[in-house]
């Protein structure tokens, strides 16, 4: 039973039905509340009317109202008599005088007592009427009144109606809910069946999606997106790890083969030192590669954000264009600055001092002598953006989005030296500082990149 009221569609519909019922209950109960007191109203101002209107009439004349009276009011739900000043009926359906009835004219609900109305016995349970008692100057007592019969049957058809109506209900609701609770169990398997195999090795598996784009499928959709996701954090990991497997791989065996010839050798002490210089270097290019990657992963992990405070982009420019302006010049190569007086931002100097190294360094190195490299810098009321324009090879737009990578190199750059990891530590900067990296076309070729960021 405990598992039939856990799943959420049977709980669902359980609460629908209590909803439903209890809503009803009290639209019921307000409508019988506001029927009844009406009737009660109308019913005691009937009662005054008509015993005003009948009051001072002879006592023949009184017997033709009271006989009309019991007529039009269907006998059941009519009482009424004559009597005499000790109580003995004179006409009417009453056969004894009330002797809860106060008689001062006015209407009161009393309780008349089984087998007090002439020709229609009553159950044993009291009958409640608005009744009039007044005397009159002769002696005699009239009485009028209509009984609230009526309400009673109210009562009991509304009863009917909610006791069947919310029966029906609930058995509708019980249904349903047990048919949502099935196709729902059926599906849940399905999902558990594919997270088995998911779990079991078969990364290309999906959780199937319906055509009727519920919760459940929305959810199964996000489960996908987030299995297509991690399916490629896999295969670049993979990739990732070969190529690290593969820079590293080979200035180390560089080194151990000059160290191992170089022991193996009757070299001299100037040939060894050379040797040892050259593994040396080979040595440097791995630990280099080696910070590079922990570099990275310290700045992707958001590590570095403690080191924000204001700065100014500008002078950030300024000192990077002064630091590689001897480098250019060596290579013939114009280097130009366009920048405002001064861009204040909040971000890490140094991270973003490197960004600007990286993609001058590049932009240097793949230019040709006699052209020009622009670093430019702007801001207006709504962003901030810094850019490296160059006029060297450019980057092919299908590979744009590939530099980004990890150790990603393109085919004619594989000759210059370098970790391959400077535009990914690029872009993990500028996503750390909140900037958007866009890579165009220059002119009349080269490569822009700029970086761009809302003021905040």
């Amino acid at each position: 039973m405990l598992d039939l009221l856990r799943p959420s569609p049977f709980r669902l519909a359980l609460t629908f039905a209590a909803a439903v019922s209890v809503s009803t209950l009290v639209g019921v109960g307000v409508t019988y509340r506001s029927i009844s007191n009406t009737i009660e109203t109308r019913r005691e101002i009937i009662v005054a009317d008509e015993t005003a209107a009948v009051l001072e009439g002879n006592r023949d004349r009184i017997r033709k109202d009271l006989q009309s009276w019991l007529r039009n009011g269907l006998l059941l739900y009519s009482v009424a008599g004559l009597f005499e000043a000790d109580g003995t009926p004179i006409a009417g359906n009453l056969n004894a005088l009330p002797t809860n009835l106060t008689l001062d004219g006015k209407v009161h609900g009393i309780v008349l007592a089984e087998g007090m109305i002439t020709g229609a016995p009553l159950s044993s349970n009291p009958l409640t009427a608005l009744v009039s008692g007044t005397r009159r100057s002769d002696g005699t007592i009239l009485v009028m009144g209509r009984t609230l019969s009526e309400i009673g049957d109210l009562r009991r058809a509304l009863f009917d109606m909610v006791l069947f109506g919310l029966a029906g209900l609930l058995l509708v609701s019980l249904g349903y809910g047990l048919y949502a609770n099935a196709r729902q169990a059926a599906r849940l398997k399905l999902i558990q069946r594919t997270f088995a195999r998911i779990m079991e090795g078969a990364l290309d598996e999906r959780v199937p999606v319906s055509r009727r784009r519920d919760d459940l499928d929305r959810l199964a959709a996000d489960v996908n997106r987030m299995l297509d996701m991690l399916g490629s954090l896999l295969a670049e990991v993979k990739g990732v790890g070969d190529n690290i497997a593969h820079d590293l791989r080979t200035p180390l065996s560089i080194a151990r083969t000059r160290i191992e010839r170089a022991l193996a050798s009757d070299a001299d002490a100037p040939a060894l030192r050379s040797t040892m210089a050259i593994s040396l270097t080979e040595l440097d290019r791995a630990f280099r590669t080696i910070s590079a990657l922990l570099r990275l992963a310290e700045i992707q992990n958001g590590q570095r954000r403690a080191g924000f405070r204001m700065l100014d982009l500008a002078l950030v420019c300024r000192d990077a264009v002064d630091f590689y302006e001897p480098l250019a010049d060596s290579r013939g190569i114009g280097l130009t600055l366009d920048v405002p007086a001064a861009l204040p931002m909040r971000g890490d100097a140094d991270l973003l001092a490197e960004v600007l190294n990286n993609l001058i360094d590049n932009a240097i190195k793949f230019s040709s002598a006699g052209s020009s490299v622009t670093v430019a810098a702007r801001s207006d009321a709504e962003t901030i953006a810094v850019s490296v324009a160059d006029q060297g090879q450019g980057i092919p737009a299908h590979e744009r989005d590939n530099v980004a990578k990890r150790f990603y190199r393109l085919d004619k750059s594989r000759h210059e030296s370098g970790t391959g990891l400077g535009l990914s530590l690029v872009f993990a900067i500028a996503e750390l500082h909140g900037f958007r990296v866009a890579m165009q076309d220059g002119l009349p070729h080269g490569t822009v990149v700029t970086m761009s960021r809302d003021i905040r």
